[in-house]
């Protein structure tokens, strides 16, 4: 799952609390979350890397657990969301206190491996494990929103900057959206054959009029290979999250709408090119929360997501591709990523 949705703007807005706390290997289960899908659901494989938000709306758990919403087990505390496994499945990148860490996919300690000058988030591997890409904010210009690469090994390699300001006038703000204006960069995607990094392109000033769309980011940097454009929009529409489908031949993106960007968020699939575009969630009326934080299922033909009804009632929710079944997994959770 890769969201830039309001969640993170708090999140970017302010600093992070509360110390990193990675649990042993194997520890216990979350027993105070009794939640699970209910019985009768395809029996769905693999594991699922999820996120349970503390009270601050600023820190959360970070835990594992079965499609079905059983067996959870910690990984840490006090993090952040927006968490990857790498591509073997044994580790998992996260981000706490602006800062990346990685850590054994059961549990035990992190790794530090990006640390300042500013504030990061949203970690995604590379298909070959190598490097992860993630977002980052300057917290001296808050507008200031761009992807980063880092090498994994320890001790970790240089960073590289993969949005320039050249790629501003690229990505299509001031030619196609009418003004001249900054991009804001975030929610990065490495694509399963590492070709390109999709990542969610928000023009500035504020893009309360969907000025935002989907682009494909060259991972050597400075280039804009695709733009997919604005999702279909009522007023204020922009994207908020995407995720690659297994395969790498769809695309799984949220949308969210509002001048203060918390009104109602639909979720689509495509073509990777932007083609055949279907809506699966869309919420009923403009006080729903909506759908964020999409997450494939290894094999490809089921997506989890985030929904949330207002305030309350948030959940981890998985449907099919069709968008005729879809099914409550955990009350609480926020979908990361999943694995075989």
């Amino acid at each position: 799952m890769r969201a830039l949705s309001t969640k993170l703007r708090a999140i970017v807005l302010a600093a992070a609390v509360g110390g990193l706390l990675p649990l042993a290997a194997g520890s216990a289960s979350l027993a105070d979350d009794a939640s699970t899908g209910s019985a009768g659901e395809p029996p769905l494989t693999g594991t699922i890397l999820a996120f349970r938000q503390n009270e601050d709306q600023l820190t959360g758990t970070l835990l594992t657990m079965r499609p079905d919403g059983s067996n959870r087990r910690f990984l840490a505390i006090g993090v952040t969301f927006g968490a990857s496994f790498s591509p073997d499945g044994r580790q998992v990148a996260f981000a706490k206190d602006g800062d990346i860490f990685v850590m054994p996919a059961t549990g035990g300690a992190a790794r530090r491996v990006v640390a300042g000058p500013h504030f990061s988030f949203g970690p995604t591997w590379s298909p070959n494990g190598r490097y992860l890409a993630y977002a980052s904010r300057d917290e001296n210009e808050p507008a200031s929103w761009d992807v980063f690469r880092v090498t994994v090994a320890s001790p970790p390699g240089s960073v590289v900057r993969l949005t320039t300001d050249a790629l501003d006038a690229a990505s299509g703000c001031g030619r196609a959206w009418g003004f001249d204006g900054q991009v804001r960069f975030g929610a990065p995607a490495w694509d399963p054959e590492g070709r390109v990094i999709a990542a969610v392109a928000s023009c500035l000033p504020d893009s309360m009029d969907g000025d935002a769309a989907v682009v494909y980011l060259a991972p050597q940097g400075n280039r804009i290979v695709r733009v997919i454009g604005n999702p279909p929009k009522g007023p204020m529409y922009e994207p908020s999250s995407v995720d690659w489908s297994p395969d790498g031949g769809m695309v799984a993106m949220t949308d969210i709408a509002g001048y203060d960007h918390m009104g109602p968020g639909r979720f689509y699939v495509m073509n990777r090119d932007g083609t055949d575009r279907r809506q699966l969630v869309e919420p009923p009326d403009e006080e729903e929360y909506g759908a964020t934080s999409p997450t494939w299922w290894p094999t490809g033909s089921y997506v989890a997501y985030h929904y949330r009804a207002g305030w309350e009632g948030e959940a981890l929710w998985i449907t099919n591709l069709a968008g005729t079944r879809k099914w409550k997994v955990a009350e609480g959770l926020r979908p990361e990523d999943w694995k075989p």
